[in-house]
């Protein structure tokens, strides 16, 4: 089967199942990446019953397309699977807090901030509500909880502010602090996990050179150093400013700066993203480094000779 007659008998599946359903549509996206490659996506979109109340659902086909040619998956699995997401998403709008979404005293609670690639997803982010580092978009969506057995969030367009009579800056903030609370940021040294926040367990001369940050259910792990407090913590811990990289959304590295160099890391990133790839799952090929004495994260300049 030829790709562009896999990409048909997708949108045919998805026509069947959202038959029906008010304000769906289906789009063809490429995307660029970072590695010069695109990623394809064929994203649908339902309206939801609320003002700009619109959810996404993606699938990567290039991705299901190299599963069917590599025999790992043949054809009925695949439109199984999108069938069953494409159930799960029209499921999303029915759910509250999705019908309070309009009142920012119900809502609040349930504001979130998660990570994302803000050149991977460029164009979602147009209408998005987020802070930008580097290339991370620090993004608000309301937290919904698992349906079907999947986590499910959605993306808080940025025309809530007006709707809420709120600034940005009051909505990201607690945001951050719901992220914290719902999902307390951990710090993993080799097999043990501890909580970050712990003031018992650590001492500045643990003598670590490098440790692991995300959170108690290792999923969207990585916004964990990016919490209040957090990153300080780390550097009261190591005794000294941090390196971060980032494996994916669910994990930060943190490196002492005294123990590598930042050329060192970038060998380390390009050598882990050829030797495994994770598109799906990148966020950034970018080094960060949170400095004490000004208690800032910043991206670390690439220098050329």
């Amino acid at each position: 089967m030829k790709y562009e007659e896999f990409i048909a008998a997708l949108c045919q599946k998805i026509r069947e199942v959202t038959k029906g359903w008010n304000g769906t549509s289906i789009e063809f996206r490429t995307t660029p990446q970072n590695n010069g490659r695109t990623l394809d996506l064929l994203v649908v979109s339902k309206q939801g019953k609320k003002m700009n109340g619109t959810y996404e659902l993606s699938f990567h086909t290039q991705e299901l397309y190299e599963a069917l040619a590599f025999d790992k998956m043949d054809l009925k699995h695949i439109l199984r699977i999108v069938e069953s997401k494409l159930r799960q998403a029209g499921e999303v709008g029915k759910i509250s807090p999705l019908e309070v979404a309009d009142d920012y005293e119900q809502i609040r609670s349930h504001l979130i901030i998660r990570p994302i690639n803000y050149v991977k997803h460029m164009e979602k982010l147009k209408d998005g509500m987020y802070d930008l580092i580097g290339d991370i978009a620090l993004t608000v969506y309301i937290h919904i909880g698992f349906v079907h057995g999947a986590y499910v969030s959605s993306a808080v367009s940025s025309e809530y502010l007006e709707i809420w009579n709120k600034g940005k800056e009051e909505v990201i903030k607690e945001a951050f602090t719901n992220t914290y609370n719902l999902f307390p940021p951990i710090m993993l040294t080799g097999l043990e996990a501890y909580s970050v926040m712990d003031t018992d367990i650590f001492q500045k001369d643990a003598g670590y050179d490098m440790v692991g940050v995300t959170n108690e259910v290792i999923f969207n792990g990585a916004v964990s150093i990016f919490l209040p407090g957090v990153a300080k913590k780390l550097s009261d811990i190591l005794g000294e400013d941090l390196y971060i990289v980032f494996l994916n959304y669910d994990y930060a590295v943190i490196h002492p700066v005294s123990i590598i160099r930042p050329e060192e890391i970038r060998s380390l990133i390009a050598s882990v993203n050829s030797d495994s790839p994770d598109e799906e799952g990148f966020l950034s090929d970018m080094i960060f480094t949170y400095k004490r004495n000004t208690d800032k994260m910043e991206v670390v300049k690439e220098v050329h000779s």
